[in-house]
């Protein structure tokens, strides 16, 4: 698959140098300043060159070895960078910019499982300002895996966090755009990132050419006429009124012909549509409530109620993988703050026995949620025995 996401903030770790009393330690001092200025002005030969052969005279450094391995990187020199990393990470266990770039090095040689591996509890566990650095790199590492899903869930988790971390929002719009085709709400993320983006950001000009493309998309694929349904005649009404007082007898047969009536009389009304897929659903015809469901989400595609139904339908009929695909790549996307997309992912998840993926899901909507909430404790304890 296209490498969407293509740009991720990175920080170098401080190079801190301890005066050297004795003999060298003018000359660890120079290497270590020369390697500095080259690794900051893009020469990552030279500065790859000076950090070596500081290394050979300092040997307990981890934010030398840290910037070593940072230079290799960029050269594509993996095995390098990787030795380098890991040795910054023997000197201090605790280095966390050397942990991201090892998990970046092992991405990069393909070895993805491993990178997630690192990166996932890193991202969970992290100071609140290294999180959202770290779920970028997450998401990236996610998107070469092709779960797609899994690294928009990532971004909208950063945005979150940091609302003013422009590099998620372009991640984030590169992915909605072009995995999803969804123009217009790519619009919105590009659009936060050209605000708050830097001057120099080299991927602003790219982000201003990809905005203009996305706003004459969006409005290209527009059809205003869907979000204003016909007003129901008398007659329709009647029926979704008969429908109605069927539904709340629990008469699901009667009630459905009463609402596929009215839809047939007005097939523009949202209503009719609406009622008839919580008719199938209560009759025990999960599979036909989709269809009703996704009728009512064409007629009224600004409102996120008939879209979640029509997951939780598809979910409720056994379709796991049209339910995952209606959440990843349409409630979701749409509407990232709408917590109940995200638990039922989980149980979505759970029944695929993808059971990583469930967990991820399951604590992120646990993160939005009210942690006061005691009706979440079934979901707390579901979720704790699935990772048990």
């Amino acid at each position: 698959m296209k490498q969407f996401i293509g740009y991720l903030a990175l920080t170098l770790a401080p190079l801190l140098v301890i005066p050297v009393a004795g003999c060298g330690g003018r000359d660890r001092a120079a290497l270590v300043a020369r390697g500095t200025a080259r690794l900051e002005a893009g020469d990552y030969a030279a500065a790859a060159r000076a950090f070596k052969r500081a290394s050979r005279l300092i040997h307990d450094s981890a934010p030398l070895s840290y910037n070593l391995g940072t230079a290799c990187f960029h050269l594509d020199n993996l095995d390098a960078a990787e030795e380098a990393f890991e040795a910054a990470r023997r000197i201090d266990p605790g280095h966390l910019a050397a942990a991201e770039m090892l998990a970046r090095t092992w991405s990069r040689q393909g070895r993805h499982a491993e990178a997630i591996g690192l990166l996932l509890p890193l991202s969970s566990g992290a100071a609140h300002e290294d999180r959202p650095r770290l779920l970028n790199a997450l998401a990236l590492v996610e998107q070469r895996t092709n779960r797609i899903d899994l690294a928009v869930l990532h971004l909208i988790q950063a945005t979150r966090l940091a609302p003013r971390y422009a590099p998620s929002y372009y991640n984030l719009g590169c992915l909605l755009a072009d995995a999803y085709q969804l123009y217009a709400e790519a619009t919105d993320p590009f659009e936060l990132f050209t605000r708050l983006a830097d001057d120099d950001d080299p991927r602003l000009a790219r982000a201003r050419e990809r905005l203009l493309q996305l706003k004459a998309a969006a409005a290209g694929g527009a059809d205003a006429s869907q979000d204003r349904p016909a007003r129901p005649a008398a007659a329709v009404q009647q029926a979704i009124r008969e429908g109605d007082q069927h539904y709340k007898s629990r008469k699901w047969g009667p009630a459905e012909a009463a609402f596929a009536r009215a839809l047939t009389a007005d097939p523009l009304n949202f209503d009719a549509a609406l009622r008839l897929g919580h008719a199938r659903l209560g009759g025990g015809n999960p599979a036909a409530a989709v269809k009703a469901y996704q009728r009512a989400g064409e007629l009224a595609p600004s409102q996120v109620e008939p879209v979640y139904l029509q997951a939780l339908a598809a979910y409720t009929a056994g379709n796991l993988d049209q339910a995952a695909q209606i959440l990843t790549s349409l409630a979701i996307p749409r509407w990232p703050a709408h917590a109940p997309h995200y638990q039922l992912m989980a149980y979505v998840r759970a029944a695929q026995r993808r059971i990583d993926e469930a967990m991820i899901y399951g604590r992120y909507y646990l993160e939005l949620m009210p942690g006061t909430d005691r009706g979440l404790d079934p979901f707390r304890a579901w979720l704790d025995a699935l990772a048990n």
